[in-house]
């Protein structure tokens, strides 16, 4: 597999400037040379980071910060499949929606670093990266203080296949170019994706070629985990459950987001 342009760059592109991407520019799918050629990204992989995160010299507990971003009106919804806003994905990605992997920047270089989240690690590929199985953490929560489950997981990304609910957002992009769940599948609506199966706390990807870049794109929230339950789309937009450090208090369309502490985020 060989590109120009590594998804390492597209995803850490959408955290670092606070942008969301709609993908690799130069090609976005492999070419026909077997020839895998790393990026010169910068992105380091600390695949055994642990929290908790050091505490920040100088911050104080508590207080209020308001935000005003007038050229912005912000995103219709908060679904976290249908997320591909610029300020939707900066403010969701950092505060509210966690995914099985993540950024963090390195205190002494500066530079920005891949680590697990949700999961124990940045996944295991197999060796023609056909593959990938991720564990995921016995600790993790939603805002309900219920578990996270590897079930709720691949139900976020079979329903990231659904290009007619989720008319642009990132699994439009990825999802279904790489997943391997059938010829035609669109969605939990058409059942289960065959390509994606559970073993205990262990969620298996299945792709249709080569990804090497999937610890990069688990960072995306269109594959984080969606309850199985209250989950229709508009309605679920509007009041996402949080797996963040932050909880949607209210979300007023195109005026404004307020966010409170999460009790259950560890």
């Amino acid at each position: 597999m060989k590109r120009t342009k590594s998804l390492a760059v597209v995803a850490g592109f959408a955290m670092v400037t606070l942008a969301a991407c709609g993908g690799d520019s130069d090609s976005g799918t492999p070419n026909s040379d077997d020839t895998f050629i790393a990026p010169e990204s910068g992105f380091g992989k600390i695949a055994d980071a642990e929290g908790p995160a050091p505490e920040i010299e100088g911050a104080a507990t508590g207080g209020t910060i308001t935000v005003l971003i007038p050229s912005d009106p912000g995103p219709e919804d908060l679904d976290p499949t249908n997320g591909w806003s610029v300020l939707g994905n900066s403010i969701q990605q950092a505060l509210t929606n966690r995914s099985l992997t993540q950024f963090r920047r390195d205190e002494a270089t500066g530079k920005m670093e891949l680590v697990p989240d949700l999961a124990t690690d940045l996944g295991r590929p197999n060796e023609d990266f056909t593959e990938w199985t991720f564990t995921i953490k016995d600790d993790v929560k939603w805002e309900t203080g219920d578990p996270i489950t590897p079930e709720e997981i691949k139900y976020g990304v079979e329903r990231s296949f659904d290009s007619e609910t989720f008319t642009s957002g990132p699994g439009q992009v990825y999802s279904v170019s790489n997943f391997d769940c059938g010829e035609g599948y669109t969605g939990p609506q058409d059942g289960d994706c065959p390509g994606i199966t559970i073993d205990g706390q262990d969620i298996t990807f299945k792709m249709q070629q080569a990804f090497p870049d999937m610890d990069f794109w688990s960072t995306f929230m269109a594959i984080g985990p969606i309850p199985l339950e209250n989950s229709d789309f508009p309605a679920y937009g509007r009041a996402p459950l949080s797996t963040g450090p932050y909880k949607i208090k209210e979300f007023r369309v195109n005026e404004s987001l307020t966010l409170e502490k999460n009790p259950e985020w560890d």
